[in-house]
């Protein structure tokens, strides 16, 4: 041992060096401590699956629910849905967010579920169709989205939110001799999402949801709050009246403008490996009875005009196309379009640049024939 490091560790010793470094870190851990324990407790529609099976139970009794906001984990409200579910419905809906509006009013004299997320892969289908088969909750229609990042590689997406149902995907994948990310591929990113729960800045905005609002999420029969976003029995959402004055048309267009001018030179990669495994997926569902029918939403028109003779534009076009080349490569419907021209939804349909209203998805459903 040099000089250097005998003198370094008596320097410690004389100030009780290790002392204090030992108080510090303690203090630290216990500051981290205190942050996640508060974001579990505060926010329990993200991380407890105990709470979201309560939620469950209310949607299931024929109760509405109460939230401060949709940023919650869809994946474990949906999975404990569905085993809660004491009858099937005729059609389920399986996409991301852009169709959180979709409601039962769509389909008349139909029973029907939304089983929307947020931020929806190819992953995804795989494990919703598992949680629904060991359920037995397979529906008579499955309507699935194509969207945009449907098939884009592992390591080139922008949210890991679908690690919360690998455990299916990989179970369905395996019994269907699909290829699969493996566990070992996604645990890197999986300890990376854990930081969610050490955020200061989510505490930080559960705190402030709790001091705006007179009261608590809470299960409820009304469809409709001033300051609560409401998820209903038929897995849908309606906005709060808070939100519907912020989604006014010069939002959606200011925020079309602004992600157009972030995505128009970025281009979109396609897994081949991801495109023919949602085949098998198609072909998997149809022998066990259930019709398929693949839908495709559109973007705002002022983000869509910006973009589409850009690389964005054309990849997008692109994936469109492969949609319903699958479609007909294995004999299923599919409706819809990311232009909003070829669907007929205006500016006035849509909250920002990718959502649009019950109006404009109407006239995607319209499009399924004998629906």
């Amino acid at each position: 041992m040099t000089k250097e490091n005998l003198s370094f560790i008596t320097f410690f010793k004389k100030n009780q060096g290790w002392k204090y470094l030992t108080i510090f870190l303690g203090g630290l851990l216990i500051v981290f401590a205190s942050v996640a324990i508060s974001n579990y407790y505060l926010n329990p529609l993200m991380y407890n699956s105990s709470y979201h099976r309560q939620v469950a139970s209310y949607l299931t009794k024929g109760y509405n629910y109460e939230i401060f906001d949709p940023n919650i984990n869809w994946r474990l409200l949906r999975r404990e849905h569905i085993r809660e579910m004491t009858n099937t419905p005729d059609i389920i809906l399986f996409g991301g967010s852009r169709f959180q509006e979709a409601s039962s009013k769509l389909v008349p004299n139909k029973s029907f579920y939304n089983a929307f997320i947020h931020s929806d892969y190819y992953e995804d289908v795989l494990a919703l169709t598992k949680i629904l088969l060991d359920a037995k909750r397979l529906p008579k229609t499955l309507i699935l989205s194509v969207r945009y990042q449907t098939f884009v590689p592992f390591d080139k997406r922008n949210s890991n939110e679908w690690l919360t149902f690998a455990p299916e995907y990989r179970t369905l994948a395996t019994e269907l001799q699909l290829t699969s990310t493996s566990w070992l591929q996604t645990f890197p990113t999986q300890l990376q999402d854990l930081g969610n729960l050490f955020s200061v800045e989510a505490m930080k905005e559960q705190i402030t949801s709790r001091q705006n609002t007179s009261s608590s999420p809470k299960e409820t029969k009304e469809i409709f709050s001033e300051e609560f976003d409401i998820i209903k029995t038929d897995g849908s959402m309606n906005w709060s009246g808070k939100h519907q004055k912020k989604f006014t048309s010069e939002y959606a267009l200011k925020d079309s403008s602004k992600k157009a001018k972030l995505n128009q030179g970025k281009q979109l990669e396609i897994d081949s490996t991801l495109v023919e495994g949602f085949g098998k997926l198609i072909d998997f569902l149809q022998s066990q009875g259930t019709r398929v029918v693949l839908v495709q939403t559109p973007f705002h028109p002022a983000f869509y005009s910006k973009v589409s003779n850009q690389p964005f534009g054309k990849d997008l076009q692109r994936i469109e196309a492969q949609a319903y080349d699958l479609a007909q490569t294995h004999n299923v419907v599919a409706v819809g379009s990311f232009n909003p021209e070829k669907i007929g939804c205006s500016a006035s349909m849509f909250i920002d640049w990718h959502h649009a209203n019950q109006e404009c998805l109407a006239k995607i459903f319209n499009a399924i024939p004998n629906l």
